[in-house]
């Protein structure tokens, strides 16, 4: 959860600060607390096990709340600023609901908003996620070797 402590003209308190909450990050924190327990697993290393296993499906209950804290925050969100975030989560929660074409989709969306804002974080984020699809999806998926692409991982 993120904190803003930002100066009013009102003495909120001595020194003249108010705490304002900031309500993206809260349901974008809750939403991947939320991925998290649809799926349980403490690592990518975990998820992916979990994910090769056809079997193992999501929670439903958790996974559909998970979704509905994404659109909150969505809507909560007021300026471009945490798009790179929210992409790399849904990217996560496409990954999680085993939609691979979605996640590649978003982590594109999140890799155009990092190298917008020059987060080199970012970057490395979305070829994590890139890592972990290319082993899931099928080889030939078009949109997660257009990722790699966009990547500059050529894969064999």
């Amino acid at each position: 959860m993120t904190l803003y402590i930002l100066p009013t003209s009102r003495a909120a308190d001595e020194d003249g600060t108010q705490i304002m909450f900031n309500l993206y990050a809260v349901h974008h924190e809750k939403a991947k607390y939320l991925m998290r327990q649809a799926l349980f697993h403490t690592s990518d290393d975990e998820l992916i096990a979990l994910l090769e296993v056809s079997l193992q499906t999501p929670r439903y209950r958790a996974i559909s709340r998970c979704r509905r804290m994404l659109d909150t925050g969505n809507k909560q969100l007021s300026s471009g600023a945490h798009s790179v975030h929210l992409s790399l989560t849904e990217s996560r929660y496409s990954l999680v609901s085993r939609d691979f074409e979605e996640s590649a989709k978003r982590a594109k969306q999140a890799l155009l908003y990092a190298q917008q804002k020059g987060s080199q974080q970012a970057i490395q984020d979305v070829r994590k996620l890139y890592a972990i699809l290319y082993q899931l999806a099928p080889k030939n998926n078009p949109y997660v070797v257009n990722l790699g692409v966009e990547l500059g991982v050529f894969p064999d």
